[in-house]
């Protein structure tokens, strides 16, 4: 009687541990579903975001950073004209003296002429600091973002 009894509770010890290995399977399945999903929704996240700021399929090339000190983009002729219209038309036809520079990006963005390839954050500040220095504008930065003066 002790064997049969120690053979079922091998027997019932067996079919728990297999019971759990399969838990353990099945639950691991499970954490990595969802660790894979997490991963593809950051990087995703983290793709769009490298895009807008140095703007994905845009023509716009850095120059070297010893000419100014600083890093400066090198804009088609024909995207900074076209920004600069604008610029200009947004803060005439609203009668504003100042705008926020993410405000401004929208509105500039908004427009048809560039819907394949919109202004990126980087070039929509490049394109202000450029402004600037030329005073026709006053740029005030705080981090990513800023205000635009009119002059």
């Amino acid at each position: 009687p002790i064997e049969i009894s120690t053979n079922d509770s091998t027997q019932s010890n067996n079919c728990t541990s297999q019971r759990i290995s399969q838990d353990h399977t099945n639950s691991t399945k499970t954490s990595s579903g969802f660790l894979k999903n997490v991963y593809d929704g950051m990087s995703t996240k983290a793709t769009n975001f490298v895009e807008d700021v140095i703007g994905g399929n845009s023509r716009s090339e850095p120059s070297s950073p010893e000419s100014t000190g600083s890093l400066e983009l090198k804009i088609e002729n024909e995207r900074t004209s076209h920004f600069n219209k604008l610029f200009s038309s947004i803060m005439r036809k609203g009668r504003l003296d100042e705008i926020d520079t993410d405000t401004l990006r929208t509105e500039v963005n908004k427009d048809e002429a560039f819907a394949d390839k919109p202004f990126s954050q980087l070039e929509v500040r490049s394109l202000l600091e450029k402004l600037d220095k030329e005073n026709k504008v006053m740029v005030t930065w705080e981090g990513a973002t800023g205000t635009v003066y009119m002059i």
